[in-house]
């Protein structure tokens, strides 16, 4: 029933935690991951996806350099001014 809870919450708010387990967002300096194994095997581990952020923090800098480019309505935007040249 546990499981199902954190689903539910994580679904609603987008934290799975519980009374019984608190779940914290992965960082760079807090790296802990929420493991649900299986029935009674829900747990919080240290590290365990370190080398894998590690090798995505770059990358995370170039997105968020884009971001400031390229906005959700950019080919909306390339496309009218396209338009308006050719009228």
């Amino acid at each position: 029933m546990e499981k199902l809870q954190m689903w539910t919450n994580f679904a609603r708010c987008g934290n799975p935690s519980t009374d019984q387990i608190e779940w914290k967002a992965y960082s760079a300096d807090d790296q802990n991951v929420l493991v649900i194994a299986g029935p009674g095997d829900i747990r919080i581990q240290h590290d365990l996806l370190a080398d894998q952020y590690k090798a995505v923090l770059p990358l995370l800098g170039y997105y968020q350099f884009m971001d400031k480019f390229f906005t959700p309505g950019y080919l909306l935007d390339i496309l009218a001014a396209r338009k308006s040249k050719q009228q």
